[in-house]
């Protein structure tokens, strides 16, 4: 199989997922509630792009949205002939602990769910503050250990990815760069003030989702007893046909 298609098949996998977001506009309207205002005039920046679901969706509502990430195949598929962006948008692969942007460039500076991957958030958080503007603000979406995705892949015996602790990777490194945080909610679970996460239609669609992840995300080809053990734990988030798995974390706004 050539590289033009395997990468393909990598982004169509990873698109897969991103498309069984529900609520598909949850990021949207929790900036919005934090923000108070409308973004009609602000610039944005989006560390942590990934595939374009957020960055795409909010260029509709702000006047000019940069997205990076350090993933080339994402990347490049946003940047590609075939992928149509907003004209108010643009990527580029990049590092959020080294930005190429000048001082003071961003309005607002956001990082939906990726924080947990950053071996160095306070580096982050001072590149933010540096290309933010005087009166700019951050938003970070971040994920707490212990959701259904962690505990399925954890069934199957494998990492189920940086299990960080909110008050290290986010808190004090926020408070040390920004001095304060204005607010936060929470969540993921039912006593959460908010409900976000992965809904898929049937099993075979999150059976269909789950065996591209574990062959792209965890390097693990998957037997039919992985599927069997799959379907047992699946079958806790299921109500009715669908499934429902909730994403779990904290969101900071500074």
């Amino acid at each position: 199989m050539n590289q033009t298609k395997l990468t393909n098949e990598y982004v169509s996998g990873w698109r897969y997922w991103s498309d069984r977001h529900h609520p598909a506009d949850f990021e949207i309207g929790v900036i919005q509630d934090f923000w108070g205002e409308p973004l009609v005039d602000k610039k944005v920046l989006e560390v942590g792009c990934g595939d374009g679901r957020v960055l795409t969706k909010l260029a509709s509502h702000c006047r000019e949205i940069v997205g990076i990430d350090t993933n080339s195949r994402l990347t490049d598929s946003l940047q590609s002939a075939q992928t149509a962006l907003p004209a108010n948008a643009s990527v580029h692969n990049m590092s959020g602990t080294d930005l190429h942007f000048a001082y003071g460039s961003f309005d607002l500076v956001i990082f939906p769910w990726c924080l947990h991957q950053f071996p160095d958030p306070e580096q982050a958080f001072s590149e933010a503050r540096r290309v933010l503007k005087p009166q700019g603000r951050v938003i970070v979406f971040g994920l707490t250990p212990g959701g259904p995705y962690e505990i399925v892949a954890e069934k199957l015996n494998l990492y189920p990815g940086p299990q960080v602790n909110p008050v290290d990777a986010y808190e004090k490194p926020l408070k040390k760069v920004f001095g304060a945080i204005k607010a936060t909610k929470t969540v993921g679970w039912e006593n959460d003030d908010l409900r976000f996460g992965f809904r898929f239609a049937d099993f075979d669609e999150a059976l269909k989702a789950w065996r591209w992840a574990l062959l792209h995300w965890h390097d693990h080809d998957p037997t039919e007893s992985d599927i069997e053990i799959l379907r047992e734990a699946l079958n806790e988030y299921k109500i009715g046909e669908q499934l429902f798995m909730p994403t779990c974390g904290i969101l900071y706004f500074v």
